[in-house]
């Protein structure tokens, strides 16, 4: 039969016990302890301690006899024999600052042959991986930045004025919607895809690289996708139809709700051409204004999260024949994503 165990605290054991307890740098397995020892200042037995704490009863029993025996040394496990670490906090950070500051990308390869360059430390890019995801780092897709380029008060004064135009938007008294341009061809990047181990996966090359496709689309968000193809780039004429084309649907929201539509695009050449300024009064009295955003700026442009959704999902990897095949493709991951967004999808013919 088992020895009955329990131990008795002092009063000042007990308060050292809990300040030890709620230290934040205190070991997970040492505070695991510390709440036996309390259990068993209380009463319980060992048995109870071990179903209340998830443990076994041996290392519950193991647990009193070390406070017994060594007091609050018994309690911290003793270092661990195992190779010195081969690396020092400030190579990490010398990474971090790397990451952070300079200009370009890493994986975890070139980190530990920089590692191994710069500072003489050998890790492998496995190792490399593990330290970092320690420190919150992840690997994570890097996106192109304009920050650089775009004058910051102006966007500053652009962001707040859209700001309040959604204000307006969610009062009633306005309908946003955004506006702006993409292009498709023949040849999509290719990237990594399922295979079987040991062969690999090979798509055919198009035989010509063909016309460009071109796609002119005005989002509204979680209400409707309208949306205009061309082969080469939308020139004034073109875009005229289309504005045409939203400005009768901003007269018929108008007489139905009194709202303005107030369309949100950048400041490509073509959507502030001499043609097109031609016809801004004329849309302007169906109840359709524009709001150009800052320069460099496509973060406050919210149809771009549409594009990269089309081109890097739903036609990604992807060779085709010809123009006809690749519109179609188009067209029916611009619908996918419509019916995944619940937006009703409307397609512009020109003539």
């Amino acid at each position: 039969m088992p020895i009955y165990l329990q131990v008795k605290l002092t009063e000042g054991e007990k308060e050292e016990l809990l300040k030890l307890k709620r230290a934040v740098s205190t070991p997970e397995r040492t505070c695991s302890r510390i709440e036996a020892l309390i259990f068993s200042h209380r009463g319980f037995s060992v048995k109870q301690i071990a179903t209340l704490t998830g443990q076994k009863e041996s290392t519950i029993r193991r647990t009193l006899g070390r406070w017994m025996v060594r007091g609050e040394e018994g309690l911290f496990d003793q270092p661990r024999k195992g190779r010195p670490r081969r690396w020092e906090e400030e190579d990490i950070k010398y990474l971090e600052s790397c990451l952070e500051s300079e200009p370009r990308t890493y994986n975890s390869y070139q980190l530990a042959e920089k590692l191994k360059e710069e500072r003489k430390v050998e890790l492998s890019p496995q190792r490399v991986r593990k330290i970092l995801k320690k420190k919150d780092w992840r690997w994570k897709r890097t996106r192109v930045s304009l920050k650089g380029k775009r004058q910051e008060q102006e966007f500053l004064k652009k962001k707040s004025d859209l700001e309040m135009l959604k204000r307006y938007e969610e009062e009633g008294y306005i309908q946003l919607k955004y506006l702006d341009e993409a292009g498709f061809c023949l040849g999509r990047p290719v990237s990594y895809s399922y295979v079987k181990k040991g062969e690999q996966k090979g798509i055919n090359q198009t035989k010509k690289r063909g016309k460009r496709l071109s796609i002119l689309g005005i989002w509204k968000d979680k209400d409707s996708f309208q949306y205009g193809l061309k082969l080469g780039g939308f020139k004034s004429k073109s875009y005229i139809e289309i504005i045409d084309w939203q400005a009768n649907k901003a007269e018929e929201n108008f007489i139905k709700t009194g709202q303005l539509t107030v369309i949100v695009l950048d400041n490509y050449a073509v959507h502030k051409s001499q043609e097109v300024k031609k016809n801004l009064e004329k849309w302007r009295n169906k109840g359709l204004e524009f709001f150009f955003i800052s320069a460099y700026s496509p973060e406050l442009n919210l149809i771009e999260p549409e594009w990269h959704q089309l081109k890097n999902h739903e036609i990604a990897g992807r060779m085709f024949e010809d123009e006809y095949d690749l519109a179609m493709a188009v067209i029916e991951g611009i619908e996918s994503r419509s019916q995944k967004n619940h937006c009703v999808c409307e397609r512009f013919r020109f003539d």
